[in-house]
């Protein structure tokens, strides 16, 4: 039995925390699967609706279908990548529940607490002066992983 890691993702979730337990950062033992549970609705024929539940793994050097940040993930920034998600799903014989892993996967690069290095620099306008420090990090340094299928289903 593999040992997974389910969330819920929304567009004010702080991902770093969710990456820092998937890699045990935390002081826990490291999960092998991220499921992101919820992360898409796909209609069906007779009016119900399916969920999608996305399957992250650590990055392989395998060729990838296309990249994705977690931030652009979380504000569905990427309308490719959720055409290649739902283009993966009809090329598959599921059809109700189950479990689909993709042809080629999808890049995920997201920050874990590692990435977190350096300060960025954020201007109050209101004193040219003054600068406030905004945390961040430096040239927008993630950690790669891999989008590898998803699993058909209900609500979780």
């Amino acid at each position: 039995m593999k040992r997974d890691l389910h969330v819920r993702i929304s567009s004010n979730t702080k991902t770093i925390k969710i990456i820092d337990e998937f890699e045990g950062l935390d002081g826990g033992k490291p999960y092998e699967r991220l499921i992101i549970d919820n992360a898409m609705i796909k209609r069906k024929d007779n009016n119900e609706y399916m969920w999608i539940h996305l399957i992250v793994k650590r990055f392989t050097f395998a060729e990838h279908a296309g990249k994705i940040t977690f931030t652009e993930f979380k504000k569905d920034n990427k309308p490719e990548f959720r055409k290649y998600i739902m283009d993966q799903i009809e090329k598959s014989n599921v059809r109700d529940i189950g479990e689909i892993l993709f042809d080629k996967p999808y890049l995920l690069k997201a920050q874990n607490s590692n990435n977190r290095t350096g300060y960025g620099w954020e201007w109050d306008w209101s004193n040219h002066y003054i600068p406030s420090i905004t945390e961040g990090t430096f040239y927008g340094e993630t950690t790669n992983y891999s989008i590898t299928g998803c699993f058909l289903g209900e609500y979780r």
